[in-house]
């Protein structure tokens, strides 16, 4: 082999070597890029979880004590949960964007039934005129339990559930229909 050829693929080698190194870094930074660029849509998709637990289990704490329950129950149940969750709407507001409406509104049911709860614990002691008639305070069920829907239903919209399930019953196709025995 000569020095010419010793030369050219010596320098082949290199040209390769910076061409590849090159393509390399290309690469990582357009993913570092995309990263960046996915993050805030990560961090909203995690915000609206964590909205929608703290709705279940202000929504459950409620649901069980609609009834109503003894004071005890009421500060130990109740309250902790619609405190949570008013902390975490609070905490996650700026990444709720489209369902923040929705789910203030379902806060503002939850609130109100709250209220409704406690109004309707009989203070003892205190004379039946007095106290206030009842149904003066009351909270049907279908609002309640509509308004927890509707907030479930825009945090899904919000995350994309709907397209989700649309894709998947593209890729495997449609479900089976239903079979009643």
């Amino acid at each position: 082999m000569s020095e010419i050829d010793s030369a050219i693929a010596v320098g082949g080698t290199l040209l390769g070597a910076v061409v590849a190194y090159y393509f390399e870094e290309r690469r990582f930074s357009k993913q570092k890029r995309l990263e960046i660029s996915l993050q805030p849509l990560e961090e909203r998709r995690v915000a609206l979880k964590e909205v929608y637990l703290a709705l279940v289990n202000c929504f459950w704490a409620l649901a069980r004590n609609f009834g109503g329950t003894t004071e005890e129950k009421f500060v130990q149940n109740v309250v902790p949960p619609l405190e949570q969750l008013e902390i975490t709407i609070a905490r996650n507001q700026i990444w709720l964007s489209s369902a923040q409406p929705r789910i203030l509104a379902a806060l503002g049911k939850f609130r109100l039934t709250a209220f409704a709860i406690r109004f309707g614990m009989q203070e003892s002691g205190v004379p039946e005129q007095s106290r206030p008639p009842p149904g003066f305070m009351d909270v049907p069920w279908l609002d309640f339990e509509n308004s927890y829907k509707d907030a479930v239903l825009a945090i899904a919209e919000a995350l994309g559930v709907s397209i989700m399930e649309k894709g998947l019953e593209e890729l495997i196709g449609q479900p089976p229909p239903r079979v009643e025995t």
